[in-house]
């Protein structure tokens, strides 16, 4: 979210169910809801992904390749490969696969729109620097 954030995205990073679902009641046409997951079945995350998608919002679950219901609830599903029991929750291979494609999404974003991304970055970076004096 702070990377997006940095570059004019108005978004947040979100890991508490209350928080996400009051964000989902709240989204509208126009708004994206990125749902992260790797069973695809967290409840709360789930959830906030359906309520956002009714709402509105454009939605995109990014879960393991395991057919699962953020799959099939979100418009858009990128998926990876990565195995993970009950057991290992948080393994660092899924979480290194979920990093990579939102690098991957950042990425084609700033090629999309690279002078307002770097004036954007340019503009966070002058406001950070105003700490220093």
């Amino acid at each position: 979210a702070y990377k997006f954030y940095r570059i004019g995205f108005d978004s947040m990073g979100l890991d508490d169910s209350h928080w996400m679902l009051m964000m989902a009641s709240l989204a509208r046409a126009g708004d994206l809801i990125l749902a992260v997951s790797h069973s695809g079945v967290s409840p709360e995350v789930l959830k906030a992904l359906e309520l956002g998608k009714k709402q509105g919002a454009v939605t995109i679950a990014i879960t393991s390749s395991e057919p699962n219901a953020m799959a099939k609830a979100a418009d858009l599903h990128i998926s990876y490969e990565a195995r993970e029991s009950r057991l290992e929750t948080g393994s660092i291979t899924a979480k290194l696969a979920q990093v990579f494609i939102m690098e991957l999404m950042y990425t084609q974003i700033v090629k999309a729109m690279p002078e307002a991304a770097e004036e954007n970055k340019r503009r966070t970076t002058m406001a950070m620097d105003l700490l220093r004096e």
